[in-house]
């Protein structure tokens, strides 16, 4: 095999977190040990989780995904990386690997080429090969530090982001799903940012129109988000702290925390965005069915209620009421 250039040392980052997975024991162990030897991808952290079988179907299973998720939810809270990327070998059953990590973590996928795609006869049998493991990683490396420094300037440095509204409370326009369905396809690389913004965005809004948690001091206007159900997402980091739910991780899917601290790998701006949701004025909310992500689908009354990018909602000025 020809050698490359590794060819990332002249990228800036500050801590990265990789998460590789899908890979046999032995390959995944020798890539890590050869990053972590490298000196031009410093400061950054390497671990992973193995595959459980040699099976393209069932490279991840319950337990492996929970493996993923805890290993990722350790390495958070230890640290606060920067960034939060998984190459993953893609599988016919990904979904529940997707709907786990999706849009939190930064998801690559390690794709060969066709030189490697039909080693020992199977299209995973790269796997078990150091050197194309070794090339096949680090073209996801690249791949993966460019994209999150572009999402960088749209998730971290922007106020007014596509990319950070609460996946489970959004509604996409002319779709009676959520945006939830957008991540996902953005996540796995099936459309890219670009028609996204052409197909969703902001509507200018005046104090007449919205109430005064939707602006800061002397701001008359300001441009937000309005789903299909024509409710508004005024983006807050402003007025108080952000609360986070539960600190628990919930079932096979990272915990509250986490999801509100990275969108697609990459850190949320200031940690503390929030969204004051309402109605155009004099519409409030009389027992409006959202979903929150401690309690479920929930019934909102009052002016506004506040909800995290991780979509857990509190209502300062009203009430939140479950649904049995």
């Amino acid at each position: 095999m020809p050698k490359r250039k590794n060819n990332i040392r002249n990228l800036r980052y500050g801590s990265y977190l990789f998460v590789i997975v899908g890979l046999p024991q032995y390959t995944l162990k020798t890539i890590i040990n050869q990053l972590q030897r490298d000196t031009s991808l410093k400061p950054a952290r390497y671990v992973g989780v193995a595959a459980v079988a040699n099976d393209e179907r069932v490279l991840y299973n319950r337990r492996s995904i929970q493996e993923i998720v805890n290993l990722i939810e350790r390495e958070c809270r230890s640290s606060r990386p920067h960034r939060v990327i998984v190459p993953f070998v893609p599988s016919q059953r990904i979904d529940p690997l997707v709907a786990a990590l999706s849009p939190t973590c930064f998801l690559t996928p390690l794709m060969p080429d066709e030189r490697s795609q039909m080693v020992s006869g199977s299209p995973i049998g790269w796997r078990h090969k150091n050197s194309y493991v070794k090339e096949i990683v680090y073209n996801s490396l690249r791949f993966s530090l460019k994209a999150t420094n572009r999402l960088k300037s749209e998730i971290t440095d922007k106020r007014i982001s596509v990319l950070t509204l609460p996946e489970l409370n959004f509604y996409y326009p002319d779709r009676h799903t959520t945006i939830r369905d957008i991540y996902r396809k953005l996540t796995l690389h099936h459309i890219n940012i670009r028609k996204l913004k052409d197909a969703l965005s902001p509507s200018r809004f005046t104090r007449e129109q919205l109430s005064g948690k939707a602006f800061k001091s002397r701001q008359n206007s300001g441009t937000f988000f309005q789903d299909s159900r024509g409710r508004v997402f005024p983006p807050d980091i402003y007025h108080g702290s952000v609360r986070y739910g539960g600190e628990d991780i919930r079932g096979e899917m990272l915990s509250t925390v986490v999801r509100q601290w990275y969108r697609f790998g990459v850190t949320v701006r200031d940690g503390n965005l929030h969204y004051d949701v309402q109605y155009e004025l004099p519409r409030e909310l009389e027992g409006e069915q959202m979903f929150c992500a401690e309690e479920g689908e929930v019934l909102i009354t009052g002016t506004h209620a506040n909800i995290g990018v991780n979509d857990f909602i509190w209502v300062p000025d009203g009430e939140k009421t479950p649904v049995k």
